[in-house]
């Protein structure tokens, strides 16, 4: 096969999630972030590859398969290659367009009775996102935004790129009319939350609203605390308890907010070292890894699978590929 080829399966949809779960009894869905194809080998020289990427997402795919989830979701960071057009370093084209045409035809084998939703990351439609970027990526994978809903719960997908355009940091790093023209994208997500109404919900992003704390200061992984604040509330009205699941820190994270509760997901792909004596600010953002420490491989990189129970009760884990279990509802008892 041509490695432009046509997938099947996209543009897949956030409503291409298999709602056909039976009330009152457990069901699981699979949780993966950042694949992001050439992460891993982006630093060595001209054209890097990303076999080792495409190995653990396809390793993914078969697990996913094995434990046929109601939906398997992807938070975002699919390809490493930025799109043009968005004030990115580097950006290819070609190079983003052959990184697609891998992961959509590795994720087009995830059987059809299995959903799949794709999000987007910053590596996918920029850090501050322009109409026009949100519009291939609308072509390449389904509405960036949007809800469904499986056996009773709820699912919100967030795109939390346009709230990076509400951010001094990011304001101060981009075009004002860049800028601009995303703030009004992020005024119609935000109208069309607001417009929800309260129910069990779990929500999803790429980007996570703290990595450890709601109070924390504002870092490269996270958002603004005023921005922070804004959202929080917006997603608390609809759910007081929600669980909010998350990627784009390449490692496992989280906390509480009040009910709230932020997981955040290490990578499908290149999982970040931790760097030696990183104090609590710089762990927030990129002075906090050691890059010699990356690794991608079925010992790191993994998937969380989360069992949602009757009563609201949502129980998650993360585990590497070489340790996902045949039975996560039975082992969920013990999470």
């Amino acid at each position: 096969m041509s490695e432009l080829a046509e997938p099947s399966r996209f543009p897949t949809g956030i409503r291409d999630a298999a709602p056909n779960r039976p009330d009152g009894e457990p069901w699981t869905f699979v949780q993966l972030a950042d694949p992001q194809l050439g992460m891993h080998n982006s630093a060595n020289g001209e054209n890097p590859g990303w076999d080792e990427e495409e190995a653990m997402l396809r390793l993914a795919v078969d697990k996913i398969n094995a434990l046929r989830p109601a939906f398997a979701i992807v938070c975002g960071d699919l390809v490493h290659e930025f799109p043009e057009g968005v004030g990115e370093r580097n950006a290819d084209p070609d190079r983003a367009a052959r990184s697609t045409a891998t992961f959509q035809r590795a994720m087009s084998r995830v059987r059809p009775d299995v959903g799949l939703v794709c999000l987007c990351g910053n590596h996918d439609v920029g850090n501050v996102p322009t109409r026009a970027g949100m519009s291939l990526f609308r072509g390449r994978y389904g509405d960036d935004y949007g809800s469904f809903h499986v056996a009773g719960t709820r699912c919100v997908v967030i795109n939390s790129q346009l709230n990076n355009a509400k951010e001094d940091f990011w304001r101060g790093c981009k075009p004002a009319a860049q800028c601009d023209e995303a703030a009004e994208l992020a005024k119609e997500q935000d109208a069309w939350l607001d417009s929800l109404e309260p129910a069990p919900t779990l929500v999803f992003s790429h980007i996570p609203p703290f990595i450890f704390a709601p109070d924390e200061p504002k870092g490269y992984f996270n958002h603004e605390p005023a921005v922070r604040r804004a959202v929080l509330d917006r997603v608390r009205r609809l759910d007081a308890n929600a669980k909010w699941f998350t990627g784009h820190f390449h490692r496992n994270a989280g906390g509480f907010d009040q009910g709230i509760e932020v997981v955040v997901t290490a990578a499908t792909g290149c999982v970040l070292g931790w760097k030696d004596g990183a104090d609590d600010d710089e762990k927030l953002g990129l002075k906090g890894f050691d890059w010699s420490k990356r690794a991608c491989d079925e010992h790191h990189s993994g998937l969380r699978l989360v069992c949602v129970r009757p009563g609201g009760d949502v129980r998650h884990k993360f585990f590497p590929f070489a340790d996902v279990p045949e039975d996560p509802v039975a082992e969920s008892e013990r999470w």
